[in-house]
């Protein structure tokens, strides 16, 4: 069933109700300072995961967003990033929020993922055109989403071709053999080998050599 304009049902006592400013000061008050449990806010999360909400779609029909048309003033953006200034997730909160996507996408809740609209790519197009990252910010961001940090890093899961481009990444292209000492060589001529057949993410468990030595090391 629909909910009503302010989120109660029909019968409610509440249903379209307006707050006075004096018991939104009275809830605010008894709100303030209060604090979720862990377990609490583990159990919320467990509530909502994977649940859809038609009702919101039914309530916000034909109605514009709160926020449409408004602008923050010069003094309140100051104060936002005054309060945001050297913020950092925690490495546990990390771990929740990459745990909670991981299942929101196998329970098809993030499935294919957002679609934007046409107009909405138009006035990203024009407010990044002409706009350069610095070569300081690309840096920044590379080391941001190298290995472990990256979103897709899938630890010991990695498949066998993903293991490959790693130790590429992490010791460069291969161009000497180790056994029979051949130099300059380039493409399929030289591999990383995997030296304990176990294909683990060590770097120490790696050797470069050429395709006959490779051949020969692997029988």
């Amino acid at each position: 069933m629909p909910k009503g304009i302010k989120g109660f049902q029909k019968g409610h006592p509440c249903y379209l109700k307006k707050h006075t400013e004096e018991s939104k000061q009275k809830m605010k008050k008894v709100q303030s300072g209060k604090k979720l449990s862990e377990e609490t806010k583990r159990k919320i999360s467990e509530a909502h995961l994977g649940k859809k909400k038609p009702w919101v779609s039914e309530t916000m029909k034909g109605r514009s967003p709160w926020i449409k048309g408004k602008h923050w003033s010069e003094e309140m953006k100051k104060k936002l990033s005054e309060a945001h200034k050297g913020m950092k997730y925690s490495e546990e909160t990390k771990k929740k929020h990459s745990r909670l996507l991981k299942e929101q996408w196998k329970n098809g809740v993030r499935k294919g993922g957002w679609k934007l609209s046409e107009e909405t790519k138009r006035k990203i197009g024009i407010a990044s055109k002409g706009r350069k990252v610095s070569e300081e910010t690309k840096r920044k961001i590379s080391e941001a989403q190298k290995g472990e940090k990256h979103y897709n890093w899938k630890g010991d899961d990695v498949s066998y071709s993903g293991l490959h481009k790693w130790i590429r990444k992490t010791l460069g292209q291969p161009t000497t053999c180790e056994h029979c000492g051949k130099d300059g060589l380039t493409g399929k001529k030289i591999h990383w080998a995997n030296k304990s057949g176990e294909y683990l993410r060590d770097k120490d468990d790696w050797i470069r050599l050429c395709c006959k030595c490779h051949k020969k090391y692997d029988k």
